[in-house]
Formats: structure tokens, sequence, C-alpha cells
């Protein structure tokens, strides 16, 4: 049985201070503006390592989300985090929405790529020009991600996330009619393929 969330905007303080020194070293830009992320994966991987070591001495777990324009934003830089910091207290969030907005194939590329490390799937999809729309009217390939997820056994959750209203870096909204809407698409994609949920 697969569960179902909603997300929360909530960010703690101390996580807030995080992430905008994070910001701070995402190292220097070109003439033409564009980050160089190799310039900063190091510093990234420094951080990320003292997070995970804190987590793991807590009895918690850290998941890596493939938020865009942040170093773990494509596939490619997804399985570097995963794989250097080789540690079950880290693991993953699939957001096909993300990939897609940062130019990747949510499935199956990054599916396959980050499977192993998978816990935690958020709701979410977007047409190729990176717009946010209801699952299942965007190009991330809902229904045979579902099928797929189920097929290999997940059992984690699935977040409802939609930011149909309003969708911006680390924050999203919905309303109460959108995400009714976009609640409805999923559980129509999940009884449609027998998949029971709570």
């Amino acid at each position: 049985m697969i569960r179902l969330s909603a997300f929360a905007d909530e960010i703690s303080p101390d996580l807030d201070e995080q992430i905008a020194a994070l910001a701070a070293h995402k190292g220097d830009r070109s003439d033409s503006g564009a980050v160089n992320p190799a310039e900063y994966r190091d510093e990234v991987l420094r951080r990320l390592r003292e997070m995970i070591a804190r987590a793991r001495a807590a009895g918690v777990f850290l998941l890596h989300e493939n938020e865009k324009d942040i170093y773990g934003d494509t596939i490619a830089r997804c399985v570097d985090l995963l794989q250097s910091c080789d540690d079950a207290h880290f693991q993953a969030i699939l957001d096909p929405a993300n990939f897609i907005q940062v130019g990747q194939t949510p499935y199956p590329d990054a599916y396959e790529a980050i499977r192993p490390w998978l816990r935690y799937v958020h709701v979410k999809d977007a047409r190729p020009d990176g717009s946010v729309v209801v699952v299942g009217e965007g190009v991330s390939h809902w229904p045979e991600l579902l099928q797929r997820l189920r097929a290999d056994g997940y059992d984690g959750f699935l977040s409802l996330e939609p930011h149909l209203a309003l969708a911006g870096q680390y924050q999203g909204f919905s309303g109460p009619d959108l995400f009714r809407r976009a609640s409805q698409a999923l559980q129509q994609m999940l009884q449609a393929m027998g998949w029971e949920y709570a």
C-alpha cells in the first residue's frame, strides 16, 4: 500500500541558514552569468557530510530533493551527492517536475539513476517549458512511473506538491481548489491501476 501525504512549507531557521550559506558558495559566475557547479562541489559535500553526521547522531534521515538551481539539481549531480556521501542516513526524493525544469528526463532516466536511494516522491508535473501543471498533464510520464514504482515494490510516500497557483524557489502554493484537483488526478491514476493507498 502506498502512502499519500501533503507538502508542508515549513523550514527551520537552522535550515534557512544552511541554505543561505550554500547559496553564498555557488561559485564564481562566468561572463555569461552561468555557474560552474564544479567550483562549489567540495563545499557542498563538506557541509552535506556534516549535516548527515548530525542526522545520524540524532537517528534521523536526510532526503535530498533535486531542487532547481542547487548543486544536486541534475541527474548526474544527484548521483554524485548520493554516491559521494554513501550513507544510509542520506537518501533521495524524486521530484519529476524539478528534473523537467533543468532539462532532464524524470522517467525513466532520473528514476533509474536514483532508484537505489529513493525514499520519497513528490507528485508534481511540468510541461516542456517548465511550467508546473496537474500530475498527468505534463511530460513526466506519471502513469509509467507509477507502474514502475509499484513493480519495484516502492512503499514510501507520494507527497502532493502541486504548486499550481505559485511556484518559486523553495516554495509553492496551490490553494484548496487546485490542490483538490491535483489530489483527484493522482487518486484517479492510482485507482485506475488498482494500487491501494492510505
